[in-house]
């Protein structure tokens, strides 16, 4: 089985003070669903997040718009992604964007 990946981009400002602080949104732009979602589930747990959201880039790539509305990305892949290219092209763009 593959070990974790780290593909596109790594946490951003994940549970940083600011992102406590603030009730951020937090999105998992991951590839492996009946994983993923075990993530999901234990951010939400934590308290610290306003919403976290799971996007699945084995199906779909998010616009930049979409991963705008997110204070936080973590982005990693156990899979293949749907455009690799593509996604890495917007998590660069994300980053650029100071959004974080």
């Amino acid at each position: 089985m593959k070990k974790y990946m780290v593909a596109a981009a790594m946490l951003v400002s994940f549970l940083a003070p600011a992102a406590a602080s603030a009730g951020g949104r937090v999105a998992v732009v991951a590839t492996y669903p009946s994983f993923d979602y075990d993530i999901v589930n234990k951010l939400v747990a934590t308290g610290r997040f306003s919403s976290v959201d799971y996007i699945n880039v084995a199906t779909t790539t998010p616009t930049l718009a979409k991963l705008q509305e997110y204070q936080s990305v973590f982005a990693f892949s156990n899979g293949s992604f749907f455009n690799r290219d593509l996604l890495g092209n917007v998590m660069d763009s994300y980053l650029r964007s100071g959004v974080a």
